[in-house]
This record gives C-alpha cells, sequence and structure tokens, in this order.
C-alpha cells in the first residue's frame, strides 16, 4: 500500500477512536436534568415543595447537600454522595471552600441540564461555577424578601459566582433591588416567588390543632402568641425583650420554638431565669415552628424569615429588634417593629385583635403558585438544551 495512504488510514483510526473514546466517556457518566445545591435552612425549605411539580412534569433530579442541609437531606433518596469533607467547618464558616479536587470528583460523578444554586456559601458559588464550565445551565435562587445589600450571609457566594445565567428571586421588590447583581453578572432576573410558602399550606393542612393543643396542655380557648427563635449577633437581647414583655400580658400563653440550626439551650436558659409561667419552649419533636404557628394569634420573631411565611398564612407579625432594622414587611406597613418591652406588649395585645391580609402571595409582590412557575421555567430550559 502506497505509504500516504497508509498514513491517512492510520491517522483517521486514530480520530475514530478519539472520538469514540471522548463519546464513551460522556455516556458513562450519570446524567439528570436538574441538581439542587443546598447549604442553609432558607434554600432547603424552598427545595422540598418542588419536587412534587418536578415529579409529576417528570424532571429528573437530584440534591447536593452541604453544611447545614447535610443534616436536612441526610436521608433523601436522591440526595447525591460526595467525597469526604469537614462537614462541621462547612456549616460553621460559609466562607469555607471546598477543594479542586472535591468540586472535580463531584462534577465528574454527575452531568446536570441544570445547576440551581441557593446562595449561601462560597462552596455553593464554586460547584455552580465548575457545572456551569462543563455545560451546565446556571441559576442561583435567592430565598429571602429583603434586598441582598443588607444581607451579608450572601457575600461569600456573591465573590465567588461567575456569571451565573439566571437569578430567581420571590418578589418584584426584591428584583428591584437584584438588578445590581443581575447587571454585573450579565444574568437574567426571573420574579418566581418563594416556593417555602407553600409548605406551610401542607402543614397547616395536616396540623390538627385541637390534638396539637392536647399535646401542648393547652385548652380550646387559650389564646396563643409564637415567638420564632433565630441566632444573629442581636438575638439574645431581642429574646429577652420579648421575654419582659410577657410578663406584662399573664393572660397569654406563649409558646416559643428554636432555629433549626441550634438547640434551644440559650431559650430553655433564659426562659429558666424568668421564671415565666405563661412561656414554654416547644421540643422540636412536638411541633416546628410552622404547625405551632397554626394556634397563634400573632407571630413575634426577631430577624427571621419566618414572618414572611407566617404573614402569608393571615398572621399578624411583630419584629423585635434596635431600631436600625428594617425589612419589606416592616417598610410596607404589613408588620410592627418594636425594641422595648412596653412598645411589644402593646404591639402584641393589638395584634391579637386582628388579622393580616390572607390574600396569599399578594401583598408580599409575590406570583401564586411559586412551585409551578419554577418548574414550568426548569422545563423550558432543559427543552431548550435538548434541542
Amino acid at each position: 500500500m502506497h505509504r500516504q495512504t497508509w498514513f491517512t488510514i492510520t491517522k483517521l483510526i486514530v480520530l475514530v477512536f478519539l472520538i469514540t473514546s471522548c463519546t464513551t466517556t460522556r455516556l458513562q457518566q450519570p446524567s439528570v436534568d436538574v441538581v439542587f445545591i443546598a447549604y442553609d435552612q432558607g434554600e432547603s425549605n424552598a427545595f422540598k415543595p418542588l419536587e412534587s411539580t418536578l415529579i409529576a412534569k417528570g424532571i429528573s433530579y437530584n440534591i447536593l447537600a452541604i453544611g447545614r442541609a447535610a443534616e436536612i437531606f441526610a436521608s433523601h433518596p436522591r440526595k447525591l454522595s460526595i467525597p469526604p469533607v469537614d462537614e462541621v467547618t462547612l456549616k460553621e464558616n460559609r466562607k469555607t471552600p471546598l477543594s479542586p479536587e472535591t468540586i472535580k470528583a463531584i462534577t465528574r460523578s454527575i452531568s446536570p441540564f441544570i445547576v440551581y444554586t441557593g446562595m449561601a456559601s462560597t462552596a455553593q458559588a464554586q460547584l455552580a461555577n465548575a457545572f456551569k464550565k462543563q455545560g451546565s445551565y446556571s441559576i442561583a435562587f435567592y430565598d429571602n424578601f429583603d434586598s441582598p445589600l443588607r444581607q451579608p450571609y450572601l457575600t461569600p457566594f456573591l465573590e465567588e459566582i461567575h456569571h451565573p445565567d439566571e437569578f430567581h428571586v420571590p418578589s418584584v421588590p426584591t428584583s428591584q433591588s437584584f438588578a445590581g447583581i443581575a447587571l454585573a453578572n450579565q444574568a437574567r432576573i426571573i420574579v418566581t416567588g418563594q416556593p417555602a410558602l407553600e409548605s406551610w399550606d401542607e402543614i397547616y393542612k395536616n396540623t390538627n390543632e385541637t390534638k396539637l393543643r392536647r399535646e401542648l396542655g393547652l385548652n380550646p380557648n387559650d389564646p396563643v402568641v409564637l415567638f420564632a427563635g433565630g441566632y444573629d449577633d442581636g438575638y439574645e437581647q431581642s429574646f429577652r425583650v420579648f421575654m419582659e414583655a410577657t410578663k406584662q400580658l399573664p393572660d397569654i400563653t406563649f409558646l416559643v420554638t428554636h432555629h433549626p440550626k441550634y438547640s434551644g439551650q440559650l431559650e430553655s436558659r433564659i426562659i429558666n431565669a424568668f421564671g415565666s409561667k405563661n412561656v414554654r419552649l416547644i421540643p422540636k419533636e412536638v411541633a416546628n415552628t410552622a404547625s405551632a404557628s397554626k394556634l397563634a394569634l400573632a407571630i413575634a420573631t426577631h430577624k427571621s424569615t419566618v414572618g414572611a411565611q407566617a404573614l402569608y398564612k393571615g398572621k399578624p407579625v411583630i419584629y423585635i429588634a434596635a431600631q436600625g432594622y428594617s425589612n419589606f414587611l416592616i417598610e410596607g406597613g404589613l408588620a410592627d417593629r418594636t425594641f422595648t418591652p412596653r412598645e411589644t406588649a402593646a404591639a402584641i395585645k393589638s395584634a391579637i385583635n386582628k388579622r393580616a391580609n390572607t390574600s396569599p402571595g399578594h401583598h408580599l409582590g409575590m406570583p401564586a403558585h411559586p412551585s409551578a412557575m419554577i418548574t414550568h421555567r426548569l422545563s423550558e430550559i432543559i427543552r431548550e438544551q435538548r434541542h
């Protein structure tokens, strides 16, 4: 055979081998429509209600859980296995990065059409960047209604993320405050609503108020106010203001839930120190914040996103926080802010005599049916990616 012809055939064989090898490598990778990356409680609560609409639409998904979310999704059947990481450090410090080896191992193990991430940590941004680099469509989900400029917890994510394709935000006012971030990232903003609010619909539907009152030793007509716990630097002071206020309202039963991230030791210690007979900490085994709120005539909190969820269910909301604190509910006249025991007691007394607007979502500036809206958008992207 002529030498040049043989050389040409050899090149073709090598080329075919390379193409086949590349194709085989790609096909060996597990493929899924969406990978959700969760770190914090807030985004985990938002991702959970999406599951039923995703399944109904035939959209496959997995959950990549780190930090606090690793505990929340510990036994979830769709949780991805990842290489061993220092979960304690990841949970305690949202700036903790994943090693290049860990990121490479994760992105080699699965190939999603879409990566849908919360915005609470450096690690989430690292993973979103890596998946986008390998061809995934990248969406960053903001679970808070307040302006991102007021949320320092976003800084690690925003400093690390490189041009996600979209930001999903819960309300029209939130989208306006996101304009600068979206422009800097050349990303689109879509107002989707907050699916975590829908989870309260299901919890209220399944919570038997009579049974829960009986379990808590409450009479059918006992007036109840719920305090939803938090954890930031000013939280303890706010909780003490709340406790002082309860002394002025002895005929009201006050239930307290602690933040899921913590054990409730702080609240228990302060309640015991005050010796209050009308305040009790609810064990998390008995009821969570959402189910306990069904009993309440009003909700008090420090700065928790529970305020928006409670308002969604028609509960008057009181934020106990220093004068410099504000949020979209306070600014819109939808919730009160107090910071002295007298103000707080007066606000509670006023709140139990009224009801908030019960039109779901409308007063929050968010669209109805957030889970269905997000699922529809994911379906659109998947169709585009497949063609």
